[in-house]
């Protein structure tokens, strides 16, 4: 068992067990559903700056490029939008959006603390996302 997961070994493992006999809409949703959650896990929580989000969506399109054979970053885009995969940037804020939604609601003594800090990144968040879904 490895220290810490690894978005490549749990795409590997399922890669492995279905291949190229179940569709691209069958290894997509594997992926999405074990793999993604994987990367995914605790960065609502913290701060994620732009090269380590080029870094994450580079994973992203590493592995979409490898289960569905294509190569060219266009077409890994279009896949992309097609199985409804949105991308790192986006997927990030709106987790940080939900988290930080939640916090700001809860009515717990040690949140109420910093929770004006909490509705400071909120509103960050809130202009970030809505450039994001603009361009």
């Amino acid at each position: 068992m490895r220290g810490k997961p690894n978005i490549y070994y749990n795409l590997n493992a399922v890669f492995g067990k279905v291949g190229r006999v179940a569709s691209s809409e069958v290894v997509v949703q594997l992926f999405k559903s074990k793999c993604l959650p994987v990367m995914y896990y605790g960065l609502e929580a913290c701060p994620v700056n732009k090269s380590q989000t080029k870094s994450f969506q580079y994973v992203l399109n590493c592995c979409f490029g490898k289960m569905l054979n294509v190569r060219s970053k266009e077409d890994i885009e279009f896949c992309m939008q097609m199985f409804n995969c949105p991308s790192v940037d986006l997927t990030v804020a709106k987790r940080k959006e939900n988290f930080l939604t939640k916090y700001c609601h809860n009515g717990n003594s040690l949140c109420s603390v910093f929770r004006n800090i909490a509705r400071s990144d909120l509103d960050k968040i809130g202009l970030n996302a809505t450039s994001l879904l603009i361009n």
